[in-house]
């Protein structure tokens, strides 16, 4: 909760904080960030990092709505504050804008270099209605989960997409041009179920690091917004709360595939840089043709980050029972 009340000055919240949030955080509409006066859980607070200095509100202020906490703007009616010299003001502005562009590059808003592969090539779907539809065509709200994932590439400023079809490949097509101001590039695998060449033919053009997604899922944007905040190399999404505990996770690393060791469920959402590719030709070389298999392999020779989402909601689609969960919840 956080709190506003009658103020004749405010100039540093009028000319700095509110047109700079305006300008990255749109979707942040309080009148005034800057108030001081806040009230959360302590749960709350434990999970944020408080910045030093005059930066404290606008980067709680920022991080609060953007991972997406309940928030709410209450009128504590008429305060006065205490006037600070223009010399104090200078400093102030310089530190509050400072914490906002900070935020705004990491929360993908600004200086976004990287491109995004979505691997939609091989036959994978779930049950509609007594049908097999592939899942990145399944409709989880008014849009398609192509459709979706393309949206909030967008929103965060990734603009340049290979999407790697096979099967279904003319429907696929058609639904991806729906997506307005966002560059697609389709490329064609007739081997729809060689999952590892689809990889390697979608890297073709990728040039500089990029979010892969390696099947159809629903997820909120949060998801996207922390992977691509991490600066290891290699890193893939992983979940401690559901499924199948594929993967063996200490100190931020997946150490390896293991079932039996395992503590997190492997998520196919993962920032790479794009030399990736060359060690997939060499695991292509040497007979590997699953995605799984692959990064098993890479997980055993390389350093792979884990980035943990267990706090974000994402659904695989798996069946008719998750689709369902999942329109209830995007519905």
């Amino acid at each position: 909760m956080i709190g506003n009340f009658k103020l004749e000055r405010g100039r540093l919240q009028k000319l700095t904080a509110l047109p700079l949030m305006n300008l990255f955080f749109p979707e942040i509409r309080f009148k005034q960030p800057l108030s001081g006066l806040f009230a959360a859980k302590a749960s709350v607070l434990k999970e944020l990092e408080i910045e030093e200095g005059w930066k404290v509100e606008a980067g709680l202020v920022i991080d609060m709505v953007m991972r997406g906490y309940r928030t709410k703007e209450v009128d504590l009616g008429e305060i006065i504050h205490k006037e600070n010299p223009m010399d104090v003001k200078a400093v102030q502005a310089r530190e509050v804008a400072e914490v906002i562009v900070r935020k705004a590059y990491e929360y993908g808003r600004i200086g976004v270099k990287m491109k995004a592969l979505i691997l939609a090539a091989k036959k994978d779907t779930v049950v509609v209605n007594g049908k097999e539809v592939p899942k990145y065509l399944v409709e989880v709200s008014k849009e398609s989960v192509l459709e979706n994932i393309l949206s909030m590439l967008k929103e965060i400023g990734i603009t340049e997409v290979s999407v790697v079809i096979g099967y279904k490949k003319g429907t696929m097509k058609k639904v991806g041009e729906r997506i307005k101001g966002i560059k697609v590039r389709y490329v064609e695998n007739d081997k729809w179920n060689d999952e590892l060449l689809s990889f390697i033919l979608g890297g073709v053009r990728i040039d500089r690091r990029f979010i892969l997604f390696t099947e159809g899922m629903v997820f909120e944007k949060r998801l996207l917004e922390r992977v691509i905040r991490e600066n290891k190399k290699f890193v893939f999404c992983v979940d401690r709360r559901k499924g199948r505990k594929k993967v063996l996770v200490e100190n931020g690393e997946m150490v390896k595939f293991d079932e039996k060791k395992g503590n997190c469920y492997f998520v196919g959402v993962g920032v790479l840089e794009p030399e990736i590719f060359e060690i997939a030709k060499k695991k292509y070389d040497q007979g590997i043709r699953s995605l799984e298999d692959f990064f098993r392999r890479v997980c055993e020779e390389y350093e792979i980050g884990a980035c943990d989402i267990s706090d974000v909601y994402w659904n695989s689609l798996k069946d008719e029972k998750e689709l369902e969960e999942a329109r209830k919840v995007f519905g």
